[in-house]
Parts: C-alpha cells; sequence; structure tokens
C-alpha cells in the first residue's frame, strides 16, 4: 500500500502583513500513529460525527495487530484508542 502524503505546515503573509499558518489534517492510526494527510471522506466523516474508518493496515508499525480477530470490535477507550481484551497479543 502506498503510504499517504505528508503536508508540511506553511506560514503565508497576507496583503495586509498579517501572518497565518496553513495546516492541514493529519490522520493517525488508532494506536497513535502518524500516517499522513487526511482523506477528504475522513474528514467528512469527522464533520457528519461519524467514525472514522479502522487504518491500522496502513500502519506500517501496527501491521502485526492488523490481523488481529478482534482489532477494532472491543470499542474504544477515552483516549479512542482500540480496546483489546484477550481477542490478540496487542491485549497481553
Amino acid at each position: 500500500m502506498q503510504r499517504r502524503t505528508i503536508t508540511p505546515d506553511r506560514t503565508e503573509t497576507t496583503d495586509d502583513g498579517r501572518t497565518i499558518t496553513v495546516v492541514t489534517t493529519k490522520r493517525y492510526c488508532d494506536r497513535n500513529h502518524l500516517l499522513g494527510d487526511a482523506t477528504d471522506a475522513e474528514i467528512q466523516a469527522a464533520i457528519d460525527g461519524r467514525p472514522l474508518p479502522d487504518v491500522s493496515s496502513e500502519c506500517h508499525e501496527c501491521e502485526p495487530l492488523a490481523d488481529c480477530p478482534g482489532a477494532g470490535e472491543y470499542g474504544r477507550g477515552l483516549t479512542g484508542k482500540t480496546v483489546h481484551w484477550g481477542c490478540c497479543p496487542a491485549s497481553r
């Protein structure tokens, strides 16, 4: 799978001399690893209050957990991360 683009923040100066910083929303996996820029569909899901899709298969640090039969099925804790309850090595 191709890695996502990571667009750096950039600073611009307006015609009236104000400095602004332009940022691109980033997407992280459920275990808080940076994946890259969020897609339009992910941003729209967040705006609509829908859950974001599981992207653990995109994360090169989480790939071993992507095969976990219980990944993403046990709800989310207060941190928004997947909670594993005895379903895989991540819970041990």
